[in-house]
């Protein structure tokens, strides 16, 4: 967590400056260190709260898709960030306000049509081409495969021809194991 959390300047100054309004005895204090946290964290990672069921969802750039238990991680990052300061209490108050900036229709919370995460990047089935892992893209799981424009497959072919001898049987199964593996 320490690498994508701490480190960066901006980042240390906006934790120093929650860490100094949990201390303050000041009227609305808490209210504003609350708030300043989560944006802090919203600045430095996204999250999706899907309305409908109140599921938060956390972005894992590692694997190119949003990921369950959004508050667990959240515990994480204040823990991390602010050891002296944090209990139950502050750690949910600042869960909800991140949760309240980031509601999501469950409509609106699924993967773009025609696209796949494989573990070197995002798959444009049309096209075959490779994109760039980005939370704008609404996946909640990838394949546990990388993509190679490169790769055969002789052995699938090879099954296939003895399987399946008539040349449109073929084609017509293999479209019918396409769909299968589509997402949506």
């Amino acid at each position: 967590l320490g690498a994508r959390t701490l480190g960066d300047k901006s980042t240390d100054e906006k934790w120093d400056q929650v860490r100094e309004l949990f201390n303050s005895n000041d009227n609305g204090s808490s209210t504003r260190a609350y708030n300043l946290a989560a944006e802090t964290l919203l600045s430095n990672h996204s999250f999706v709260c899907v309305r409908e069921t109140d599921e938060l969802y956390r972005y894992d750039p590692e694997y190119g898709y949003y990921r369950r238990k959004g508050g667990s991680y959240i515990r994480e990052l204040l823990q991390e960030a602010l050891p002296e300061c944090v209990n139950n209490t502050r750690m949910r108050d600042a869960i909800e306000r991140v949760r309240d900036r980031c509601y999501r229709d469950q409509d609106d919370f699924s993967p773009p049509p025609g696209k796949v995460v494989v573990k070197n990047g995002v798959l444009n089935l049309d096209g075959r081409e490779l994109e760039p892992f980005s939370p704008d893209y609404y996946f909640t799981s990838g394949m546990g495969c990388e993509y190679d424009p490169e790769a055969s497959a002789e052995e699938w072919r090879e099954v296939l021809r003895e399987w399946v001898p008539d040349d449109d049987a073929r084609a017509t199964l293999q479209e019918f194991a396409g769909y299968c593996l589509e997402v949506g």
